[in-house]
């Protein structure tokens, strides 16, 4: 993505031929103060747009650099601060947080946060520098972010430090060719597999708080939220979503479908309101403006699902190993056995290699054949594009056009 260094010699430092060099240096620099250093006599805004994004590499690997500093000197506060007997409190956990008296206040005013935001990084601070120090180092060089190294602090809270190690050294290697999203499940996956016996009453304790919660808005809105367990929501959103693209795309429909100007997140909030006020009558389809639409089969010609992959040594309670529930990702075991145990499920073989690609999809049988389509559905669970997290259901098979 860079150029070599001496392109375009002769312009000047400011100037996008003679900037872009240094860009591209600054890109590859180890250490936020020498990446600063090259980028200080640039004048950015002349990159070429090459140049550019090599300078928007540099300055996040900056943003962790400084971010990995901050967190050792609120570590070394927590460790090292003394309140008004002048001797040293130990660290007290309270609800995952660390309160220490004044230092967590002085923390505040000299940030301009709330106390109890002082005192969750004050134990961010003190979990990453004790039990993740090679996150730590990878966020200074600049390889991770400051939310995934968050993220994996906060989702080992429960676990020993063995099982946090582990963790770790699982999702480390990929990290720094990940989204925060894509981070973000490997950790969760990593922590089922550590440690499932917890998951599952930890799983246990949350589907016991789950609820139905009302929020008024301003502007005579409201927001209406669902807690619940992980394959209830994920069925409930494919309901609704399937409600939302309810509608005939043949010729004889066509016209009402365009005159329908709703997006897709509007159809889906009055398809969720239709449903739950008008269940088994209402059409989803027809919006609050008149238009109306027939209503159309379910995408992929299925009705909506929850789609669950789990290891049969798992389903014969040989090990723990998380299952993947399709539009959330891992759950814990005891999860993926029930919804395998529902009477009304369908189950499927799927063959795999020891790195999880999937080999056969279990039926030996251009619109790709059902069985095609379904194997590559299954096969990439998401869109492919390295970023998109987009479930393979609602994505085209394939691209006529690139």
């Amino acid at each position: 993505m860079s150029e070599p260094d001496g392109v375009g010699g002769g312009a000047s430092a400011a100037g996008a031929s003679g900037g872009d060099p240094a860009a591209a240096r600054a890109a590859r620099a180890d250490g936020g103060p020498r990446i600063v250093s090259l980028l200080a006599d640039i004048d950015l805004a002349a990159l070429s747009r090459r140049g550019q994004i090599d300078a928007l590499v540099a300055l996040e690997r900056v943003k962790g650099w400084a971010e990995a500093q901050q967190q050792q000197v609120l570590a070394s506060l927590a460790r090292e601060g003394t309140p008004t007997g002048g001797v040293e409190e130990p660290l007290v956990r309270i609800d995952g947080q660390l309160d220490k008296q004044w230092v967590r206040e002085e923390v505040a005013c000299a940030l301009r946060v709330a106390a109890p935001t002082a005192a969750a990084r004050l134990a961010l601070a003190t979990e990453l520098t004790s039990r993740f120090p090679q996150t730590l180092d990878l966020l200074a060089a600049g390889r991770v972010s400051a939310p995934m190294a968050r993220r994996l602090a906060e989702s080992t809270l429960q676990l020993d430090d063995a099982a946090a190690a582990a963790v770790q050294a699982r999702v480390l290697p990929r990290a720094g060719g990940q989204t925060f999203s894509q981070f973000a499940q490997a950790v969760r996956r990593a922590v089922l597999a550590a440690d499932p016996r917890s998951a599952e009453k930890r799983h246990a304790d949350a589907k016991a708080e789950r609820g139905v919660r009302v929020r008024p808005l301003e502007d005579g809105m409201a927001e209406l939220s669902a807690v619940h367990s992980a394959d209830a929501i994920t069925a409930a959103y494919a309901a609704i979503n399937d409600a939302a693209q309810a509608g005939s795309t043949s010729a004889d429909n066509a016209a009402d479908f365009k005159a329908d100007d709703r997006s897709a997140d509007q159809r889906r909030a009055d398809a969720l309101i239709d449903l739950l006020t008008c269940p088994g009558s209402a059409d989803a389809s027809e919006p609050t403006d008149g238009a109306s639409n027939a209503r159309r089969p379910c995408r992929c010609g299925q009705r909506p699902a929850v789609l669950v992959t789990v290891a049969a040594s798992t389903l014969l309670g040989l090990d723990g190993q998380p299952g993947e529930l399709a539009g959330y990702g891992p759950i814990p075991a005891a999860l993926a056995r029930a919804i395998a145990a529902d009477p009304t499920g369908t189950w499927r073989r799927l063959v795999t290699d020891p790195a999880g690609r999937l080999l056969d999809f279990g039926r030996t049988t251009y619109r790709p054949p059902a069985a095609l389509a379904d194997h590559v559905r299954t096969r990439d669970w998401t869109c492919r594009f390295p970023t998109c997290n987009r479930r393979a259901e609602s994505c085209e098979l394939d691209h006529a056009l690139a």
